[in-house]
């Protein structure tokens, strides 16, 4: 089996780089946006602004996007005009975090054009609503966007990662294993954070593409191998109650 790892905080159980993480998961929620947006068609040439978003239990990664309309057939202009990190700990809830975005200089002169955001959360999604996992926020694109007045999709924040692995090229990922790699076979995206996420992907020979398959696996009970592990096992059950895998293989562990 071939193993690829791309190095970044949102890593893969095919195991990346940094950039390459950054083009997976930009490319994605880019792509998402998009597609989850209700405007008219534009003329080419005409120009909007989409929000992308990394919220995660110990940081929120916000980010503006110019967009320039294309004629048909042609590719959309997508630039990064401002990006923010925000610790998750300084806001009561993600309204007053997104808020606080939307209060800064470069992103103000922006507001009027702002048509879509798209948000990758980590916790189990349902219905474009999620509460997430590890901190008390519930995201609900459904009040957000009555709020802020543009479409918001929110989406699993490793069903992003996943979406945005076929856009890696052979300079994003490092091999660990020399083997082939099979085609249209099933990947799986894994990545320690302050939780696990975890995603999976299947070809889909009628779209002759991916699917995504988020997942929370990290909850399952953690299988110990050797005395280290079973010790630590049993130190971990006698705390919270269960050891899941959660809990010793990720940040929060």
């Amino acid at each position: 089996m071939r193993i690829q790892m791309r190095r970044s905080t949102l890593g893969s159980c095919t195991a990346p780089s940094q950039r390459g993480t950054r083009a997976a998961f930009k490319s994605s929620m880019r792509h998402h946006t998009n597609r989850h947006m209700v405007r008219a068609r534009a003329e080419a040439g005409a120009t909007h602004s989409i929000i992308t978003g990394d919220i995660g239990g110990t940081n929120a990664r916000l980010g503006l996007w110019k967009c320039i309309d294309a004629a048909p057939g042609k590719t959309e202009q997508q630039t990064e005009v401002y990006s923010e990190t925000y610790p998750t700990s300084q806001f009561v809830t993600f309204e007053d975090c997104l808020q606080a975005f939307l209060d800064e200089s470069e992103v103000r002169s922006s507001a009027a054009s702002i048509a879509a955001a798209a948000l990758a959360v980590a916790g189990a999604v349902e219905n474009n609503r999620c509460p997430m996992t590890n901190i008390s926020w519930v995201i609900d694109g459904k009040q957000l966007q009555q709020r802020f007045n543009f479409r918001v999709a929110v989406l699993n924040d490793f069903e992003a990662v996943g979406y945005g692995i076929p856009a890696l090229g052979p300079g994003d990922v490092v091999a660990l294993n020399d083997a082939a790699v099979a085609e249209e076979a099933p990947k799986v995206v894994m990545g320690p954070g302050t939780g696990l996420g975890a995603a999976q992907l299947f070809w889909d020979s009628g779209l002759q593409g991916y699917t995504v398959v988020p997942g929370e696996g990290a909850h399952a009970t953690f299988a110990p191998r050797g005395w280290r592990q079973m010790a630590l096992t049993a130190y971990v059950t006698a705390r919270l109650g269960h050891c899941e895998i959660e809990e010793v293989a990720c940040g929060r562990g």
